[in-house]
């Protein structure tokens, strides 16, 4: 079966190549405490919006995927409640509430892939935005929404986005839309909705779906690179260790030590699907 890249399984790679090969070249998943309260909340909110686009109840189901969801609000997240995250999307379907014509079916959560990149990826949205077809692409953030516009989003995985819908509908997709919703404290605050969502628009050029397709093709280089290689490949120290499921693995002493806490703290998962998706790492 042939697997696809996505874009978080290549960037991760580009993060820490270390992190990388323990959770796909190994397909090692924490036991306990493998995924953050924020991203738990992102997921949720991600799985509130495609409600909300569909055209379905949004605010009832949020009670049931909460208690699925596995969320523990505490410490630094003990604002991260239930009625929170309604309230927050109250406020989003209130501020956006000409959206409604954009509600659509066939392309929301739509996988694509594309033979020619061997890459794959899940827009959240495609719909007909400002007379165009466009990609979108929902994030969830519980820090400042101008930190999300200096990611990698902007320059790889929004135009691959636009690549993959491109050879999906064969016609161009040049748009993309950063659909960006603050979830911190303070965000169910009517006074500061106006703070809390924002929204920019990107018509990309040729070069710049062609940097992208340079980026997917280097990367992919990379990858096959650190595969070939013996032993394990390097890691990042740069990177955000505090909140990495793997940072314990990362810095053990031995090998011995190592294969000790993988035995007892994680679990082997399912790699062998056709898209090697990596979103459950995501923030949002």
């Amino acid at each position: 079966m042939t697997q696809y890249a996505d874009f978080t399984y290549l960037s991760t790679l580009l993060r820490c190549p270390l992190q990388h090969h323990f959770r796909y070249r190994m397909g090692l998943e924490p036991i306990e405490g493998g995924r953050s309260v924020p991203m738990l909340a992102g997921s949720l909110g991600h799985a509130a919006l495609e409600l909300f686009y569909r055209g379905e109840p949004f605010i009832e189901p949020i009670g049931e995927l909460y208690a699925s969801s596995g969320i523990v609000a505490i410490g630094t997240f003990d604002y991260m409640t239930q009625g929170h995250l309604e309230v927050v999307m109250h406020n989003y379907a209130e501020r956006y509430s000409e959206d409604s014509i954009l509600r659509v079916t066939q392309f929301i959560e739509q996988p694509l892939v594309s033979e020619r990149l061997q890459l794959g990826g899940i827009p959240d949205m495609i719909v007909k935005y400002e007379g165009e077809l466009a990609v979108w692409d929902h994030k969830w953030t519980t820090g400042w929404l101008g930190n999300l516009e200096s990611r990698l989003e902007l320059s790889a995985q929004l135009p691959i986005y636009c690549i993959l819908a491109s050879e999906h509908l064969g016609q161009p997709v040049r748009k993309a839309v950063l659909n960006m919703v603050h979830m911190g404290p303070g965000a169910s605050n009517p006074k500061s909705k106006a703070e809390r969502f924002a929204r920019k628009t990107y018509t990309h050029t040729d070069w710049q779906l062609e940097e992208a397709e340079r980026w997917v093709r280097e990367t992919q280089l990379l990858d096959n690179y650190f595969f070939g290689l013996s032993g394990l490949p390097p890691h990042n120290a740069d990177t955000h260790c505090s909140w990495c499921s793997f940072k314990d693995l990362c810095h053990a002493r031995s090998a011995t030590v190592r294969d000790a806490m993988i035995a007892t703290g994680f679990k082997k998962r399912n790699i062998t699907g056709t898209l090697l998706s990596g979103a459950d790492m995501e923030e949002g």
